[in-house]
Parts: C-alpha cells; sequence; structure tokens
C-alpha cells in the first residue's frame, strides 16, 4: 500500500519556513506552506487532507524528538499552509528540542485521503533559520577575554582541479588562392560592423615574365705595349652599358570572396535590484534590458474577534519583459509599498498593496486587502509580456490565523499579509530588478 501512494501521490513543496516574531517574545512555532499534487502533477484542489511533521535528530534517519499532525483542506489551487509547532503533537514538546549542538531534520508526510495512513513526501535538513531559537535562550555575552597566541599556520591545501576547457570553433574552410596582381586604390573606410569569421585565402598568382637585359658596352682596344718605365696614370673607366627596358607588369588577379559576416555575440552579465523608489540609469552602450517587477501585498484583514477571522491579504502581481532603451536615458523607478493590515476587531479590509514600475515600461499591480471576517479578495494583476496574477490571500481557517497569498511567481517577496481574529498583519513590499 504505501509503494501504490508513492507512485500515485505527490507534494509539490513550494515551501518558506519563516520564524515571525511578535514584538520581543520569538514564537515556538515555523510557518510551512506547500502544494499538494497527484501523480500527474495536478493540484488536489479543495480536498481534506491530513499532514504529519516530525523533527529527527542527528541526521536524516536520525531518531523523533518531536511528531504533530494537522488535518485541513486545500484551497482552489491545492495551496495548503501550517504552523509546525501548533499542530496536535504526538511525541515530545516543540519547545525542549536542542537547536544549539545537533543538527535536526524535518520529514513531512501526507495521507490525500484525510486520514491517518501517512506516506513519506521528503527529508530535509533545517538550516539557519529554525536556529535562531537559540537566541531566545541565550545569555548576555560577558567582556571579551584577551587574545590568545597565534596558532601555527596549517598547511597549505590542495591544488584544485582545473575545470574543462570550452570547445573550440570550427576553423573555415580554405579558398583558393587568387592570382596576385597590381594593388587597386585604396577605397573609402566602411562602417565597422560585428567581427565576422575569418575569410580563406585567395591562391597566389603567377610571378611576372622578366624582362630582357640590356646590352653590354663596348671594350675599348687595348694601348699599345710601350717601354717599360715609369708607371703612366691610369686610363679612364670605361662608360658603363644601357639598361635594359623593364618587362611589362602582369594583370591583376581577381579579389577572393569575402566570409559572411559572423553574428555579434551577446549576453546580460549585470543586475541592479530595487526594493525602494529610484532612478535606473541605462549603462552607456546598452540597448536592450530585462526588467522583472513585483507589486506590493495586500495587508490582512480582521475579524471580529471571536467566530470569524479575516482573509490573508492577496499576493501582488509579477511581470517580466525585453525592451530596447537608449544609452544614457533614465527611467524612474517605483517599489509597491506592503498593505497595512486591518486594524480593530470589526471585519475591516486590510489595505492594499502598491504598484511596481519602471517608467512606463513596465509594471505590476499590487494585491488587496484581505476582506473582513474571511470573504473573499483578487490578487494584483500585470499587463507584461510575460506576466502571473498574485495569489489570493487563505481563509481556510475558523479561528487562529489565514496566510496572506504568494507574489504571481510564488516567490515571499510582494506576498500578503496573514488575515487574525482581531487584526490583520502588514503585507509585504514589491521590487523591481533590471538585468543587462
Amino acid at each position: 500500500m504505501k509503494t501504490i501512494l508513492k507512485t500515485t501521490f505527490l507534494l509539490a513543496l513550494s515551501s518558506l519556513f519563516v520564524m515571525n516574531m511578535y514584538g520581543q517574545t520569538t514564537p515556538d512555532a515555523m510557518n510551512y506552506q506547500g502544494v499538494a499534487r497527484d501523480a500527474t502533477g495536478n493540484p488536489l484542489t479543495s480536498q481534506a487532507i491530513s499532514i504529519r511533521a516530525s523533527i529527527l535528530t542527528g541526521s536524516s534517519t536520525g531518531p523523533v524528538v518531536y511528531e504533530e499532525t494537522h488535518t485541513l483542506t486545500t484551497n482552489t489551487f491545492g495551496l495548503f499552509a501550517i504552523e509546525i509547532g501548533r499542530g496536535t503533537p504526538v511525541t515530545g514538546t516543540f519547545s525542549t528540542i536542542n537547536w544549539t549542538t545537533v543538527n535536526q531534520w524535518l520529514e513531512i508526510e501526507m495521507d490525500p485521503a484525510g486520514g491517518s495512513t501517512y506516506t513519506q513526501i521528503g527529508v530535509n535538513e533545517l538550516l539557519s533559520v529554525p536556529y535562531a531559537k537559540y537566541a531566545e535562550n541565550s545569555g548576555t555575552p560577558g567582556p571579551q577575554g584577551p587574545a590568545g597566541p597565534t596558532g601555527p599556520a596549517g598547511a597549505t591545501g590542495p591544488q584544485g582541479i582545473q575545470g574543462v576547457p570550452g570547445p573550440t570553433g570550427a576553423t573555415g574552410a580554405v579558398g583558393s588562392t587568387g592570382p596576385a596582381g597590381a594593388t587597386g586604390p585604396t577605397g573609402l573606410t566602411g562602417v565597422a560592423g560585428p567581427t565576422g569569421l575569418t575569410g580563406s585565402t585567395g591562391a597566389t598568382g603567377p610571378a611576372g615574365a622578366t624582362g630582357p637585359a640590356g646590352a653590354t658596352g663596348l671594350t675599348g682596344p687595348a694601348g699599345a705595349t710601350g717601354p717599360i718605365g715609369l708607371t703612366g696614370p691610369a686610363g679612364p673607366t670605361g662608360s658603363t652599358g644601357l639598361t635594359g627596358a623593364t618587362g611589362p607588369a602582369g594583370a591583376t588577379g581577381a579579389t577572393g570572396v569575402a566570409g559572411p559576416a559572423g553574428p555579434a555575440g551577446a549576453g546580460m552579465n549585470n543586475m541592479q535590484v530595487f526594493t525602494a523608489n529610484g532612478t535606473f540609469t541605462v549603462p552607456a552602450g546598452i540597448t536592450t534590458i530585462i526588467v522583472e517587477v513585483r507589486g506590493g501585498g495586500g495587508g490582512g484583514g480582521s475579524g471580529n474577534g471571536t467566530t470569524a477571522v479575516g482573509q490573508g491579504g492577496s499576493g501582488g502581481a509579477y511581470g517580466k519583459g525585453l525592451f530596447t532603451v537608449v544609452p544614457g536615458s533614465n527611467h524612474a523607478v517605483t517599489v509597491g509599498a506592503a498593505g497595512i493590515g486591518a486594524g480593530s476587531t470589526s471585519c475591516l479590509v486590510g489595505g492594499a498593496g502598491g504598484n511596481s514600475s519602471l517608467g512606463a515600461l513596465i509594471s505590476a499591480n499590487g494585491g488587496q486587502g484581505g476582506q473582513g471576517c474571511g470573504s473573499s479578495g483578487n490578487g494584483g494583476t500585470s499587463t507584461a509580456p510575460l506576466n502571473m496574477d498574485g495569489f489570493e490571500g487563505f481563509q481556510l481557517f475558523g479561528t487562529g490565523e489565514n496566510p496572506g497569498g504568494a507574489c504571481g511567481d510564488g516567490s515571499f517577496i510582494g506576498s500578503g499579509g496573514k488575515g487574525n481574529a482581531f487584526f490583520g498583519r502588514n503585507g509585504f513590499k514589491g521590487n523591481v530588478v533590471v538585468y543587462w
């Protein structure tokens, strides 16, 4: 039976752990959010399920130090949320878990029928956030002690493995060599284009014929032999013969065909993140940018303090697009503010999240505030080339708190605030990210 369940049901974990702080007290609980899916990847929508969460100490197969169960119903997207530490305890006490010296692991199991026949979905090590629990019990540090003596230098570690070299591009074919001719006049310099592949080398033309040698001048007649006596002066040097005519130049060879121009390289290696209003100036030489925008999350709604709980605020929209820009131009950046949670206990609506935009190029609207006493509300929308509406805030519980909806891309940035029976929580602000 366990094998059948593992192949029949899947849990798409889009989880987020948050240690929420209320005032100066750290709560004994962790938020956990996920999407329940069947074996074909379809969400288990509006379905009663059971979740069992266990804390394993030391390793993924270590002993269970704490275990609890939750019975709940997924929403219309298959999404569910629990607070680990506030479920129905089965083993141990959450507040006594040792977070300080031992690594802890979280095991999640599910029964999609809402019973107690659980199937393990996964085991993951808890990293930084849960261990903030240690700070709740730590004492005030004493004065800094004197510095100890410097220890001996450690041995030099081995050199890391050299990375794999990239592949060498293919070499273009060598064309035939054209005949060498006279150098033509230099043409006007054209507009510089992208560097293309190296064209083939033309064949070498034949050498021109050598002109005939000039005729040799006549030799003067030899003088008569005189009597031996004093050496006479040297005779004059005979004239140099005429230089032969230069042979005609060979014809100019045809110019070889130029290779095709190669495509210009492209890539986006830079990024600027805006979490507050400002101005983006397009860097020199940049004509194309990619922009992501996330609207602010709506604030949570309030209930009546007894039987009704306010809805969680809806998430802001997500948008993304590729745009052509002018180098040096300025674009105003607006970051959507977080929606304010509803006050008092009168079924009030939470404040809407602010809109995020980069000038007139792209925008994403903020999510609506959670409705009072649990009625419905919508997430933000976007008109970007790629756009995703924000998730609606939760209205799962009759008491306690309703989580806010996620941003359109499922992220925590721009998500809605929690709804409460007494007052709503503030949403989370959006952001703007520019790539070039």
